[in-house]
């Protein structure tokens, strides 16, 4: 279902990246040890924010999106060299859409 539901977070959120699993690559989850349906955010540095789970994770919820704004609309791991000093017009939106 995430995966159905993937584009309509990717729409919402267009100026960062999204990444999904490449069903023709090898198992990434395993790897990071996360499930088929945990979602991983990343910060700018290539830091882990967030590791959601179930139910957590269901896109229809505010959840996913919540912990990527946070991530980088807030820089809750403090300062970063990489980030511009612009605010992407994702973090100026209210998150009660």
């Amino acid at each position: 279902r995430s995966q159905e539901m993937h584009h309509l977070l990717k729409e919402r959120l267009m100026n960062i990246t999204l990444y999904a699993q490449d069903l023709s690559q090898p198992d990434i989850w395993q790897a990071v040890n996360a499930e088929k349906d945990d979602i991983l955010v990343y910060d700018r540095c290539g830091r882990l924010t967030y590791h959601l789970s179930l139910p957590y994770t269901i896109l229809s919820h505010p959840h996913v999106e919540e912990a990527i704004r946070l991530t980088y609309c807030d820089g809750i791991c403090g300062e970063c060299s990489i980030e511009s000093s612009l605010q992407l017009e994702q973090c100026k939106k209210s998150t009660d859409e």
